[in-house]
């Protein structure tokens, strides 16, 4: 694969310049390249540019940028050879050439002029300025018009998951964020407040959503009265057995895969369901068993609170 080199395009060129200085030599590149390639791969995929740029003090608007104008495959991998020829370009060209009738015509390179010292540092500030205002807003109007279903979730996530472990390791989980829209700061901050160094689909769906799917009822928060209208008003339940049977085996792959969970893991289950603490406690209290298996809880939930 071609990688536009980073003297060929003004959005780009801010981004890595100074990476690895005006003048450097392939010593230099390859200590650069050493750096950013933290799992010794022999290659750079988008998430090490990006924390490399990060590490170098580059801003989260320069390394958008820098990743957004690279090529969209999702399996992107860079190359020594690759990554030395982009950071390295040399000066734009003065001149660019249009085919015209089968004759190459020569023509002024407008990107020339941000080669021109204090003017191309000034076009990029004006550029930043007007541009990141503008690119936040596209991003969140791109992204409210996506269709965060279920099914839609699950299908990034087996497209991601090759090796149909039902898990997905951090590097694919950057790729399935990616993939949503997620900017490379969200990546960051999903993948840094997730101590685990693979998740499962479940939690997958939780980070694209940016939380569980079930949250308790806004009634709740009413002052004073809220968990005694919650609690009796009857409202349809909105998960669905299968919802259920994911949150109980995500409680029970965290706590080393029991056959039953205790009244705390219970409470978590139930939590995660979008239960209320009123519930949740009311539920506990009706368990006649220190621990229940899944269907033992769901005929126990039914006879506590009606149909599920």
């Amino acid at each position: 694969m071609t990688f536009p080199s980073l003297g060929s395009s003004a959005p780009v060129a801010d981004g890595w310049s100074g990476l690895v200085g005006a003048n450097a030599t392939e010593e230099d590149v390859r200590e650069a390249f050493n750096k950013i390639d933290t799992n010794i791969s022999g290659s750079l995929d988008k998430t090490e540019i990006s924390q490399a740029m990060r590490d170098l003090g580059y801003s989260e608007r320069q390394i958008q940028k820098q990743v957004d104008y690279l090529p969209r495959e999702n399996d992107l991998e860079m190359t020594f050879e690759q990554f030395y020829e982009m950071v390295c370009p040399g000066a734009r060209p003065a001149l660019n050439n249009a085919n015209v009738m089968g004759m190459d015509v020569p023509y002024p390179n407008a990107e020339k002029i941000y080669d021109v010292p204090v003017i191309g540092n000034a076009l990029y500030m004006t550029n930043d300025i007007i541009a990141q205002p503008c690119d936040n807003m596209l991003r969140s109007a791109h992204r409210s018009f996506k269709d965060y279903s279920d099914d839609a979730m699950e299908a990034t996530f087996k497209r991601f998951d090759t090796e149909k472990t039902g898990h997905l390791p951090k590097k694919d989980i950057a790729k399935g964020l990616r993939n949503w829209g997620f900017t490379e700061a969200e990546i960051k901050w999903c993948l840094d407040n997730n101590p685990k160094e693979q998740i499962s689909q479940l939690e997958f769906k939780d980070m694209v959503r940016g939380g569980p799917k079930f949250a308790p009822s806004r009634i709740n928060y009413i002052p004073g009265v809220g968990t005694a209208l919650d609690n009796n008003i009857q409202v349809a339940e909105d998960y669905s057995p299968e919802d259920l049977k994911e949150r109980w085996d995500l409680v029970r792959e965290k706590n080393g895969m029991p056959e039953k969970l205790d009244k705390f893991e219970v409470a978590e289950v139930l939590r995660s369901l979008g239960k209320s603490t009123f519930q949740v406690q009311e539920f506990i209290d009706f368990m006649q068993e220190e621990e229940i298996a899944s269907q033992n809880s769901r005929r126990t939930w039914r006879a506590s609170h009606g149909p599920t």
